[in-house]
């Protein structure tokens, strides 16, 4: 799997460990872990260049039922751009650069980003906290 050639709505069915800001807050880093075929499984990281913009909503309001004690959430339906974003072509225009808008759903919540790019980068190939959670099919 060549990493520089994924497409954003490539990434999807993964586990998320943890995300959040870079030290330098202009970058946003998702850890995830994926079940992907051919050896790609594994552990990798996320970056958001250049994170301009960001929402977040619960997608549920039953907070009863919410699972408050997880310490990771799949990504599904996962990521897809947004080609369509007016606020993306504005800030385009007036920073001078490409932005595109990507929006993450998940079971707990939905994520809305104004980032320049992306790129994945592999950690490891552990995937035992994915495999728990989805099953192989043989």
């Amino acid at each position: 799997m060549n990493l520089d050639k994924v497409k954003i709505e490539e990434i999807f069915d993964v586990l998320i460990h943890k995300h959040g800001f870079d030290e330098h807050n202009r970058d946003y880093l998702f850890q995830i872990e994926t079940n992907w075929i051919d050896n790609n499984h594994g552990n990798y990281i996320l970056r958001f260049k250049n994170c301009f913009d960001l929402h977040s909503e619960l997608n549920s309001t039953d907070f009863d039922n919410l699972d408050w004690d997880g310490t990771s959430v799949m990504a599904y339906p996962g990521f897809k751009e947004n080609t369509e974003s007016k606020k993306a072509s504005e800030l385009s225009a007036k920073v001078g650069m490409d932005f595109k808008e990507i929006i993450l759903e998940t079971a707990l919540y939905k994520m809305t980003f104004i980032i320049s790019d992306f790129d994945l980068r592999r950690l490891n190939n552990n995937s035992d906290s994915i495999d728990q959670i989805v099953s192989k099919i043989d």
